[in-house]
C-alpha cells in the first residue's frame, strides 16, 4: 500500500475518532428522563406496596397506572404489562 494513502486513512481515522469522543461526553452529560422515571416508578411502587395493607390494592395499582402514563408521555412505548415487568425488575441482585 502507498504511504501516502495510509496517512490519509489515519487522519480520516483520527477524526472520527475525536468525533465519536465529542458524542460521547454530549451523551454522557444529558439526563435520561425515562430512566430517572423509572428509577423513581421503582421506589414509589415499593413504597405504595409497603403501605396498601388492604385486599384490593388500589393504591398501588392507582401508582402503577399514574408511572405508566407518565411513561408514556416521556416516550415509553411498551403495553403495561410490560411496565409492570420494568417495575418488579431489579437492577441488583439482593
Amino acid at each position: 500500500m502507498n504511504i501516502a494513502r495510509l496517512r490519509e486513512i489515519q487522519a480520516r481515522f483520527a477524526a472520527a475518532a475525536a468525533d465519536l469522543e465529542s458524542l460521547i461526553a454530549e451523551a454522557e452529560k444529558e439526563r435520561d428522563p425515562l430512566a430517572a422515571h423509572i428509577f423513581r416508578a421503582r421506589i414509589s411502587y415499593q413504597v405504595a406496596a409497603e403501605r396498601d395493607q388492604t385486599k384490593s390494592q388500589k393504591r398501588v395499582e392507582w401508582e402503577v397506572d399514574r408511572s405508566y402514563q407518565e411513561a408514556l408521555k416521556l416516550g415509553y412505548r411498551g403495553q403495561r404489562g410490560h411496565w409492570l415487568v420494568i417495575l418488579f425488575s431489579r437492577s441488583q441482585p439482593g
